[in-house]
């Protein structure tokens, strides 16, 4: 074996071993025949696409082993959250205006103060509309906050450079965990699921508000000073604690419907990531919430790839 197919086989681990199995020789096989006769390792632009691809296919196949009514149920909670969340932000953050003198000459969509407020716009008219019915494809809403979230998140990266006022980029991508959480959502909302949704809305909005006002107390000025300040303590003080309490309320709903508790638990990973932006300090640091979630990715599948190559090798001996 030359240096360049070992190679392509170890980038080849990126995919699921069924894939491997089944389709694995065949693109290994289009890959040494393209290859120029000099090659003798993988280019970057090659490397990179096989690894993003196969961890794509990876996430499908996942995705497609989770049941359906747990991909629903998940759903739910990250779009009760989102929205709980949004209501927060929106009453302190943006309305009523800041008395605050706006820093930095930053430009803001008077009355209010930045762009966050067309993403919480969207998330509670989004889930307003899904629990009323009015909207029943919720997977195609969900989209839509993805894309909203991801252009708000364009302009607090604008912000650094004192162009946009806009939220701090963490809280953006917390609101985009929870939108991609919620794309598990089905395509037609029942009956049964729209009242889902409106209660963990109430309760989720109901409880937000007195649980930070019992870790910090109600925000005294909005705007800039919210965002840098206020509103960054309830991910540090009360994200942990959201992801604990969602994970005993999914505990007891799992007692009657089975399934609750693992959905519950995974909506709760978007808080508990949240809360360890904070780990070292009051400033964010993404550096160890990432590292800990593709630690915790890459130990997944080697431990999924390890136990299906156990029962295939069982299976042949049989």
């Amino acid at each position: 074996m030359n240096p360049l197919e070992a190679s392509y086989r170890r980038l080849l681990r990126a995919y699921p071993v069924e894939w491997r199995e089944e389709r694995g020789e065949e693109l290994l096989a289009v890959l040494m025949e393209w290859a120029p006769d000099h090659q003798t390792r993988p280019g970057v632009r090659d490397a990179l696409d096989l690894i993003w691809n196969g961890l794509r296919t990876r996430i499908t196949s996942a995705s497609r082993a989770v049941p359906q009514t747990v991909m629903t149920r998940m759903s739910l909670l990250s779009l009760a959250g989102g929205a709980a969340m949004s209501a927060f932000c929106l009453r302190y953050g943006e309305v009523p205006p800041p008395y605050t003198p706006t820093p930095h000459m930053l430009i803001t969509i008077a009355p209010f103060y930045s762009l966050g407020t067309v993403l919480y716009v969207a998330w509670l008219a989004t889930v307003g509309l899904l629990a009323t019915g009015v909207v029943r494809n919720a997977r195609r809403a969900t989209k839509v906050l993805v894309a909203l979230t991801g252009f708000v998140g364009l302009t607090s990266v604008a912000s650094r450079w004192n162009i946009i006022a806009a939220p701090p980029l963490v809280l953006m991508g917390f609101m985009g965990l929870l939108a991609l959480s919620a794309l598990g959502a089905p395509k037609v909302m029942t009956g049964s699921s729209r009242a889902v949704l409106g209660g963990l809305a109430a309760i989720f909005t109901g409880s937000f508000f007195p649980l930070y006002a019992a870790f910090w107390g109600a925000p005294e000025s909005g705007g800039f000073y919210f965002y840098r300040s206020s509103s960054l303590w309830i991910v540090e003080r009360c994200g942990g604690f959201i992801a604990l309490a969602l994970a005993i309320g999914g505990a007891l709903a799992s007692l009657r419907r089975p399934g609750w508790l693992v959905a519950a638990v995974l909506a709760g990973v978007p808080w508990l990531g949240l809360a360890l932006t904070y780990w070292w300090g009051p400033s964010p640091d993404l550096i160890l919430p990432g590292v800990l979630v593709a630690a915790a990715g890459g130990l997944a599948l080697l431990v999924r790839d390890g136990m299906r190559a156990v029962s295939r090798s069982r299976v042949t001996l049989r």
